[in-house]
């Protein structure tokens, strides 16, 4: 199975953990691998704004010098949106409930460690 299948595989198996409402994988320039979000949002829009905001963070992150980022972490009113680096080359985005967020981590740093394994 090519690359992008396993990607959508794993994309399939996360999307059907509680609370998730969305997710995607793209590259870190923004450029979407695959994506199982809802119809209403521009996808290419947010995996571009995502990588931005990735890639500020994981600079802040070296800037204080205690570490590397594990994680971003958006709460809006109805949302949470956690972006997670996929090694040097992608990321994986999440759309969660609030309440399920905490859960999920576990679940986000082992796809990131499969994804990363997936890509050429």
């Amino acid at each position: 199975m090519e690359f992008r299948g396993k990607i959508k595989k794993l994309l399939m198996k996360l999307q059907a953990l509680e609370g998730v409402e969305g997710c995607l994988v793209a590259m870190r320039n923004g450029s979407v691998l695959e994506a199982l979000m809802p119809h209403d949002l521009d996808i290419g829009r947010l995996a571009a704004m995502a990588a931005s905001m990735l890639g500020a963070a994981e600079v802040a992150a070296e800037t204080v010098r205690r570490g590397v980022a594990r994680h971003l972490t958006l709460e809006t009113e109805g949302v949470t949106l956690i972006i997670t680096g996929a090694g040097s080359k992608a990321f994986l985005l999440i759309l969660a409930a609030k309440t399920t967020t905490p859960h999920l981590l576990k679940d986000l740093e082992e796809a990131c460690k499969a994804i990363t394994e997936f890509l050429p």
